[in-house]
């Protein structure tokens, strides 16, 4: 029996939907789409705020993206968001609105997850055992991929994008030659860092992805001067031809769509300046990008095959991450989070966070013993984890850096502006797997039993428990002391 999947790709210029038919054999059909032209990095003033007006525009969208997504199962629906949803700094506070309004949790990628995602989608709809690079312009960013097959070599995000461009260069519409001359150079200074170590690595073929190389290579079809490649004797013919545009005057090619035509030259620019600082002679157009790449991870899901489960083991295995502890605390930690999850309102969704920050709680003990839950969540917050998107990465980091210790609640949500009521409570029930456990010895007599209320748990442990172990008596002492910083109140009983 077939199912219906969604992907959202919000990007800076241009948000999309994709909807797909799951079949049981793993075959997709797209069944829709919807393309529109949100424009949020136009609306992002001079201080990287939102405007109301975009906020309100995009919102609109949402509106309608929510009717669409109404008969679709958990799990079915992922939408990602990328350069505008980073850069902007309400964007967060915009984030909250967008979910709320779309009734779907939205997942703010970083550049090299996006990079990743999107070379999955080319490698998936063109498969290939050939070394290839990816150049894909956005609207607030460009990523450059190498790979060979379907794994991904070299990974990188630039700042520069066809809206971002657009502002700086050709802000007033003219086409001028100064200022493709100005947005060039701009565009390769950019890519000086890269350079370098994107020769050395080579590659066979070069391919171009989403917008702007779509609307470059269906201009030069449409004008007959190739099969649908670019070449950069091709751009600087199509550099001279927008130049000789009045500002008056459309662009004449149908095959540019009106949400393409006010960021066409930057584009142009950008890629002329890719194909030049990398020497690359031809680019092939590509239609697979960023929202196919995230389908085919979702379907992966589905069908028991998780990204982030192998982002998850590498980090074990780099930091030699004791996991028959982990173990303990999670068989533990399972049957606390069972308990509370009923009057908590917990789902599996908060059990694989507590998940994640158990198996990775101790990365940072290879670094050193002090302070080693800091050094992990420094360590989680910040990497480049595959599948993974910040808000996640930030949950994690959070769990893991309060897990221990005494608690500071003026310092609790610093640098963890996703947190709420739930995260608070699935502290709780970490620390008190953590304390009970902190022996690292296969104590099969801990048979722990709770109860909660809004702000309570009440903790019964096995007859004269505490007596046999006055350690642990302890630290479940000054557990109480802590959690009632986070307003619940620990009882202790046997």
């Amino acid at each position: 029996m077939s199912k219906n999947l969604a992907v959202l790709d919000l990007g800076s210029n241009s948000f999309h939907m994709l909807v797909v038919s799951l079949e049981d054999n793993g075959n997709l059909h797209i069944i829709d789409k919807l393309n529109d032209r949100a424009r949020l990095a136009a609306g992002l003033d001079k201080n990287k705020y939102l405007t109301d007006e975009a906020q309100e525009r995009a919102l609109q969208y949402f509106r309608q993206y929510s009717e669409r997504l109404l008969d679709f199962e958990v799990g079915c629906v992922r939408a990602v968001a990328t350069d505008i949803f980073r850069k902007a700094k309400n964007g967060l506070e915009f984030l909250e609105k967008a979910e709320k309004v779309l009734g779907w949790p939205i997942e703010i990628i970083s550049g090299i997850e996006e990079a990743r995602l999107i070379y999955k989608g080319v490698s998936h709809d063109f498969p290939t055992k050939r070394r290839r690079l990816i150049i894909d312009i956005g609207g607030g960013s460009t990523e450059l991929i190498i790979g060979t097959g379907s794994t991904p070599i070299e990974l990188a995000s630039t700042k520069m994008g066809c809206v971002s461009w657009t502002m700086s260069f050709f802000s007033t519409g003219k086409m001028t030659i100064q200022a493709f001359s100005k947005a060039i150079q701009a565009a390769e200074q950019v890519l000086t860092s890269q350079i370098e170590r994107y020769l050395s690595i080579g590659w066979q073929e070069a391919l171009g992805s989403s917008g702007t190389n779509k609307a470059i290579s269906d201009i030069l079809i449409e004008t007959k001067r190739s099969d649908g490649s670019i070449t950069r004797q091709n751009l600087e013919w199509l550099i001279k031809e927008l130049i000789q545009i009045k500002e008056s005057d459309a662009i004449p090619w149908d095959a540019v769509s009106n949400s393409r035509r006010e960021v066409l030259a930057s584009g142009v620019s950008i890629l002329f300046a890719c194909m030049k600082a990398l020497k690359i002679q031809k680019i092939h157009p590509s239609t697979s990008a960023l929202r196919e790449g995230v389908m085919i991870e979702m379907v992966g899901r589905i069908f028991g095959e998780d990204i982030r489960d192998k982002s998850i083991q590498s980090l074990l295995r780099r930091f030699k991450v004791d996991s028959t502890h982990n173990e303990r605390i999670l068989k533990t930690l399972r049957y606390l989070f069972d308990s509370a999850s009923d009057e908590w309102r917990l789902n599996q969704r908060d059990w694989q966070l507590l998940l994640w920050a158990v198996q990775l709680h101790e990365v940072g003990l290879n670094i050193s013993f002090s302070g080693y839950h800091r050094h992990s969540a420094y360590i989680i917050k910040h990497a480049d984890l595959a599948g993974f998107s910040h808000p996640q990465q930030t949950e994690i980091a959070f769990l893991i850096l309060w897990h221990r210790g005494k608690i500071k609640p003026e310092k609790l949500q610093k640098g963890f502006p996703y947190i709420q009521k739930r995260h608070i409570r699935l502290l709780a029930l970490f620390r008190l797997a953590a304390r009970v456990h902190r022996r690292r010895m296969p104590q099969t007599d801990i048979l722990i039993a709770i109860q909660v209320d809004e702000d309570q748990i009440q903790l019964v442990l096995p007859l004269d428990f505490l007596n046999k172990h006055p350690l642990t008596h302890a630290d479940l002492s000054t557990e109480v002391l802590e959690l009632r910083k986070l307003e619940i109140d620990l009882l202790i009983g046997d």
